[in-house]
């Protein structure tokens, strides 16, 4: 029983000395493994967009026709609407601003691919 106690407050040790739980690589891959497979958006940005320094920029509507187009291409029966699909890019720590065009996305840009099977809306 005592070696229980021991192991115990040497992880206990080891959290305060560290500020924080630390996720293993393991368990992110897991997670982000997971979260392709139920969330069609971080499939979609996987594949359709790249990740870049603000202030580049994405109008969110222009990101939502594309990421239609490419759910429907993939296969998708239900499409998410477009607050969901905000709040997805939210929640994958991507930052939405107002601007006078609309909201846009900071740092993600979509994929100059010829091969796409998703039409692309102007960017602006």
């Amino acid at each position: 029983m005592s070696g229980i106690l021991n192991r115990a407050l040497e992880g206990y040790t080891r959290l305060v000395r560290q500020g924080r739980f630390i996720t293993p690589p393991p368990v992110r891959a897991a997670r982000t493994s997971w979260l392709r497979h139920a969330n069609p958006v971080t499939a979609f940005l996987n594949e359709e967009c790249k990740v870049v320094e603000p202030p580049a920029r994405t109008l969110l509507a222009n990101l939502y026709v594309l990421f239609c187009g490419w759910a429907k291409a993939a296969g998708v029966t239900r499409v998410q609407q477009r607050l969901t699909f905000k709040r997805n890019l939210e929640f994958v720590d991507f930052q939405i601003i107002h601007t006078n065009r609309g909201e846009a996305v900071l740092g993600l840009v979509p994929r100059v691919n010829a091969n796409s099977p998703v039409t692309r809306p102007p960017l602006r």
